[in-house]
């Protein structure tokens, strides 16, 4: 039996709702633009459970359009928790069209300014296969 919501994560769901609708359409053309150029390599980790492919920071031509996907993905994305159950972590999703792109909780760089959050993923939202009932 899934567990009740917590009135907490409803309340921050509402607010990146709100903040969904808040974003200019010129944010998300340069989004759509900006993961369209990114170089995608597909994964192997997970490649027979959860298939997906995956952006390295250090391959994008400007550090700070990494950093204001990440930050605009943290802020306007939903929460989802996989693996699926009691085991999995919660992490930033947001869809965009037929893909799904998350980046991992850790903060966009360290206390001593190096890089910490370094990998942007993306996969289609309903893969080959997934149950749609």
């Amino acid at each position: 039996m899934p567990r009740r919501p917590h009135p907490r994560w409803l309340e921050i769901e509402a607010q990146r709702a709100a903040a969904r609708a808040a974003v200019p359409p010129e944010d998300w053309a340069r989004l759509d633009g900006l993961l369209r150029d990114a170089i995608w390599r597909d994964a192997v980790t997970y490649a027979s459970t959860n298939p997906h492919c995956y952006s390295v920071r250090r391959t994008w031509t400007r550090d700070e359009d990494f950093v204001w996907t990440v930050e605009l993905i943290r802020r306007v994305g939903e929460r989802e928790r996989f693996p699926d159950g009691p085991g999995g972590r919660f992490y930033d999703i947001l869809r965009r069209g037929d893909r799904k792109i998350w980046v991992m909780g850790w903060p966009i760089n360290w206390p001593n300014g190096k890089p910490c959050t370094t990998i942007l993923n993306r996969k289609p939202v309903v893969q080959p296969g997934d149950r749609t009932s």
